[in-house]
């Protein structure tokens, strides 16, 4: 049997952590993608989503894939890698595709070091993907229902498929954004997981959180705003996206797009249409205004629209910083030393100030001893411009010289 792990439909860099670690050869890849999330638990995490597809191609609605098909597949991978899944798979789910015709079996790995989660299930894995030897791909499992499923890819995503996706720009702890969804009327039992993405695969985790919400949740019971403390400021309300809304970023209708929206071409506010120039013109941050609630509470009783409640509240949190520490300097002569270092540049500058004069007086003196001719001497014979070409004498051989 020929692997096939160097076909362009099987992607391989997932089995990247450390460069070369299990391999002869690492295999090419076209876009390294080691995504790691943050769990609940504040665990590390590596989400990985296997693709399957039946073959021959199955009707549209009639795959059938169970829990008993799951476990089979998850067996044959840990027994050919002979990683222990308790260390290795902290959870796995499946879903039928929206083409009605694919698996997506979501695989949330636990980051281990020396080697890496990948590494351990990269042999089982890629034993997923072997062909025949004609080169055709064979079929990795047959489920209960007698489905031939082969394995199509094996890549890293953003998101939980089916899961409504939020996003959030913070560096506010993932409990202290899960505790403002809660606030602002999301069921707990509603929020599936909550990431941060992380820088390449470097493991530092960016400031993108990912709020993602269970399949089917109603994008008009998604907050716009939620509030949140950044580590060294105040409480203060925080933009709420939906990553991969098809509709209007700015109102969330999905019968336009953003450049098609009243709010957006007006500076407006997207869920209530308050004008934002009526705040600037008064002085205030419309990131301030707050449609659903305030510093208060969630509802109409909290509404906040001026921003006046979450101004005081970032008033409140600059007087009650403390002053900043004095610090006696042991340099007594700071000041008369940098007076010195002054005095030495205006010489500095004097000195190229003066030379440039006596280079522009040189050549002042040159010019007075070599004028240079006046008009028409030495000067080619040219004609005035009011002297037509056909006026000038005929230039042939009759007017040459004769011998």
């Amino acid at each position: 049997m020929d692997q096939a792990q160097h076909e362009p439909w099987f992607i391989p860099h997932f089995f990247g952590l450390p460069s070369g670690v299990g391999y002869e050869a690492e295999p090419a890849c076209v876009d390294l993608d080691n995504t790691h999330v943050q769990d609940l638990d504040g665990a590390e995490r590596l989400i990985r989503v296997l693709t399957l597809r039946p073959q021959p191609s199955a009707k549209k609605g009639a795959l059938l894939f169970s829990e008993t098909d799951m476990a089979r597949l998850l067996n044959m991978i840990l027994d050919t890698s002979g990683a222990p899944a308790n260390d290795v798979i902290a959870s796995c789910e499946y879903v039928i595709g929206r083409d009605g015709c694919s698996v997506q079996i979501t695989l949330t790995l636990n980051v281990v070091t020396d080697p890496g989660p990948d590494r351990r299930l990269a042999e089982g894995i890629k034993a997923l993907f072997f062909l025949d030897p004609e080169g055709v791909q064979r079929p990795c499992l047959i489920t209960e229902a007698g489905v031939k499923l082969a394995a199509e890819d094996y890549s890293g995503g953003d998101v939980l498929h089916g899961a409504l996706v939020c996003r959030v720009i913070t560096h506010a702890s993932h409990q202290s954004v899960r505790d403002a969804f809660i606030a602002r009327g999301v069921p707990a039992a509603d929020i599936i997981q909550i990431s941060a993405k992380a820088i390449g695969d470097t493991g530092v985790l960016s400031n993108t959180v990912f709020i993602r919400l269970k399949p089917g949740y109603p994008i008009d019971r998604v907050p716009w705003k939620v509030p949140l403390q950044e580590p060294g400021f105040c409480l203060a309300p925080r933009r709420v996206a939906i990553q991969g809304h098809k509709g209007c970023l700015i109102c969330r209708d999905l019968g336009h797009s953003k450049s098609a929206c009243k709010c957006a071409k007006e500076n407006l506010c997207g869920r209530c249409t308050f004008p934002f120039a009526a705040l600037i013109k008064q002085g205030k941050n419309p990131r301030n205004h707050d449609c659903e609630g305030g510093p208060t509470g969630y509802g109409a009783a909290h509404l906040d629209p001026l921003g006046d409640g979450w101004h005081q509240i970032w008033v409140q949190h600059e007087a009650s910083r403390s002053a900043p520490a004095e610090s006696e300097d042991p340099i007594s002569s700071r000041l008369s030393d940098l007076q010195a270092a002054r005095d030495l540049a205006d010489i500095a500058r004097a000195q190229l100030a003066l030379g440039g004069k006596k280079k522009k007086k040189k050549k002042k003196e040159k010019r007075k001893e070599h004028p240079s001719p006046a008009p028409g001497d030495g000067q080619p014979f040219s004609f005035p411009r009011s002297v037509e070409p056909e006026d000038l004498p005929p230039i042939g051989p009759s007017s040459l010289p004769v011998e």
